[in-house]
């Protein structure tokens, strides 16, 4: 949970600060896991699941509690095309959530093709 939740948390509230400091709004996008949206056949990885759940709330209720503020009020956001100042701006934030990816630690352990309806897995590189 230390990594997974707490490190994910840190990094946003750590990198709003500084968006909020040099009044540039934007975005940033935290990284989840398809193991927060469902259980895995065959493995036992609640810990891992629960904590990637976690993130995937996190960015929900940040995206809601960041998406307009105060702070950016009058503030042009140069990162969407077309913007009006006095629309309101904020942090927009998203969570990537990719699937299954081979890697050497895990590559051995599973029958892959088993694992999902529609077979596409891939490695570190095509992230």
């Amino acid at each position: 949970m230390n990594i997974n939740y707490t490190g994910v948390y840190l990094s946003a509230v750590a990198c709003a600060k500084q968006m909020i400091k040099y009044k540039t709004p934007g975005a940033m996008c935290l990284i989840g896991s398809m193991s927060g949206l469902v259980a895995n056949k065959g493995l036992i990885t609640s810990v891992y699941n629960s904590s990637k759940a976690a993130v995937i709330q996190l960015g929900r209720s940040l995206a809601m509690e960041w998406g307009q503020m105060k702070e950016f009020e009058g503030v042009r956001d140069k990162s969407v095309a077309g913007s009006h100042p006095e629309r309101k701006r904020g942090i927009r934030v998203n969570v990537l959530c990719p699937g299954n990816i081979i890697t050497p630690v895990g590559e051995g352990l599973l029958q892959w093709e088993t694992l999902q309806l529609i077979f596409v897995v891939d490695g570190p590189k095509e992230l």
